[in-house]
């Protein structure tokens, strides 16, 4: 299965052939959506308690990662030069063919300086979320970062991760760009 399909102002390319905002293909009728109704993110929360308290959806219209907060009922410090796995407290199961990305939101690294470490969430995995947070201790700020109750920490991106047909070769194809790795592409 190929993942070929873009969205862009109102046009939509699936396999190199454009859809019009109807789902027309040249007058051959209609196209599946991109994502459908088996396309379902369950979600159960680690605690019934937290139900009231953890609010699990995107916070804006358009946005594509899922907030997560800290689901403790206490503050978490976190010390300079030091990380911590901030529970969330939901777990989910994801369609298969996609993976959970967790990512930092924008505002976890300016208000607070902390950096959310990356991480991969399979869509065999059902077990409890966790954001993974450090204080980079930047700027000679050799404090502790605290992060409140129910403070929204990261976020989660919901992607399309296609399994691979894995093949051990001798020799790869040459490319223009070849093995020259960091800045290699020019610096502008």
């Amino acid at each position: 299965m190929g993942w070929k399909n873009y969205r862009v102002e109102g046009l939509l390319m699936v396999d190199n052939m454009i859809i019009d905002d109807d789902g027309e293909i040249d007058g051959m009728g209609s196209v599946p959506p991109l994502i459908t109704d088996k396309h379902v993110l369950l979600v159960k929360y680690t605690d019934p308690k937290l139900r009231d308290r953890v609010r699990v959806g995107y916070a804006m219209p358009g946005d594509c990662g899922i907030d997560l907060c800290n689901a403790s009922n206490n503050p978490i410090i976190i010390k300079p030069n030091q990380s911590v796995d901030i529970p969330v407290g939901i777990q989910v199961k994801i369609p298969e063919g996609f993976c959970g990305i967790i990512r930092q939101r924008s505002s976890t690294f300016t208000k607070k300086r902390l950096m959310v470490l990356s991480g991969v969430i399979d869509s065999g995995y059902t077990g409890p979320l966790f954001v993974q947070v450090y204080n980079m201790a930047l700027n000679g700020g050799n404090f502790p970062v605290v992060v409140d109750p129910f403070e929204r920490i990261g976020q989660m991106l919901v992607l399309p991760a296609p399994q691979m047909n894995i093949q051990v070769v001798e020799e790869l194809p040459r490319t223009k760009r070849g093995d020259h790795g960091f800045g290699s592409t020019g610096r502008w």
